[in-house]
């Protein structure tokens, strides 16, 4: 499976917004805090237990550079954002997400079914 984000608006220096999208089809928005962004690139996903989220979330680690990691999480805004989070969504106004969790729940149903289906999962970021 691969996922592809890519980033619409760099508005002032707090958020990204992006969109994410799977085969072709968009998915829902995503909001990045823009000091904390990941580079351009591509990612593989595993799934990790997060202390900050207190359950398995996916995480993105850079194929070019195994120290660059980041999660795809929920939240509503840059503001509730942890650091190299990709806030998952739908987008409300710039640089606010809403019904955060059931679309993270969502996504992430359709990365546990991947996986456990023997697919490799992966993230491509533009």
């Amino acid at each position: 499976m691969e996922i592809y984000i890519q980033r619409k608006i760099k508005a002032d220096a707090y958020w990204i917004d992006g969109t994410l999208s799977i085969d072709g089809s968009i998915v829902c928005a995503t909001l990045e805090n823009a000091q904390y962004a990941l580079p351009t690139g591509r990612y593989t996903v595993s799934m990790e237990y997060s202390e900050v989220y207190d359950r398995k979330v996916p995480v993105l680690v850079s194929q070019n550079d195994m120290s660059v990691k980041a999660v795809i999480g929920f939240g509503n805004g840059v503001y509730t954002q942890k650091t190299g989070t990709v806030i998952v969504g739908e987008e409300h106004v710039p640089g606010l997400r809403i019904n955060s969790f059931r679309t993270f729940c969502k996504l992430y149903n359709r990365i546990m079914k991947s996986i456990c289906r023997g697919n490799k999962v992966f993230v491509i970021i533009e």
